[in-house]
């Protein structure tokens, strides 16, 4: 179900420290994004998102930029993407229990990650 998207995603939620990250958001009212980041610089998107079919999402840009340091240059947008998923437990080594992981089965567009834990508190 769709609802069990709504939250903040990362592709680098509970591992040991990484340069980079990939991180998926979607809103309750259909709004989302997706951010590569790294120290200093984040590649942003900003998507509309709906249900496509059973398991599957179709996310629509409408803004895409960098963000270096403060200084923001638009970039061009991306194509509308499709992807399938299913939800499943898993576990991260630095965290001691169990949460939502989001499994990118098939994908088409800007999505990097193939899998993303919930964020669920302080990071």
């Amino acid at each position: 179900m769709t609802e069990d998207l709504i939250g903040t995603w990362s592709s680098d939620y509970g591992y040991h420290s990484s340069m980079e990250d990939e991180e998926l958001v979607f809103r309750p009212d259909g709004e989302g994004s997706v951010a590569y980041a790294r120290p200093g610089s984040a590649d942003r998107i900003l998507f509309r998102w709906a249900p496509s079919g059973p398991e599957s999402v179709l996310l629509t840009p409408h803004r895409s930029y960098r963000d270096e340091n403060g200084s923001v240059t638009e970039r061009d947008l991306p194509a509308a993407a499709e992807f399938h998923y299913r939800l499943e437990q898993g576990i991260r080594p630095l965290l001691d229990h169990p949460l939502p992981v989001l499994v990118v089965i098939e994908h088409t567009g800007f999505l990097v990650a193939d899998s993303y834990a919930q964020v669920t508190g302080a990071r």
